[in-house]
């Protein structure tokens, strides 16, 4: 992977400093998807799946969302739904 943009990395920590800023510590920092290829079926689809966030994000390894999340998927890890 080769960044496109250059300073990426500085803008990218500049936008983490000014969400802490206003909003405090973060779990996951990142955009939900934002593209029109379910247009056609949005409203079929499960709400989480319509605002489900974009992989691509800052992900807080110290919040306990988070701890609690890779806790989840460490007890699925054996199960059916481990994907």
């Amino acid at each position: 992977c080769v960044p496109v943009k250059e300073y990426w990395l500085e803008a990218l920590l500049e936008e983490a400093e000014e969400s802490f800023g206003v909003f405090g510590p973060f779990a996951i920092l990142g955009s939900k998807y934002n593209g029109d290829s379910w247009n056609r079926f949005r409203t079929s689809l499960p709400l989480s799946l319509q605002h489900h966030i974009n992989g691509n994000a800052l992900y807080n390894i110290s919040h306990p969302l988070f701890l609690n999340l890779l806790s989840q998927l460490e007890s699925e890890k054996d199960t059916i739904y481990n994907a």
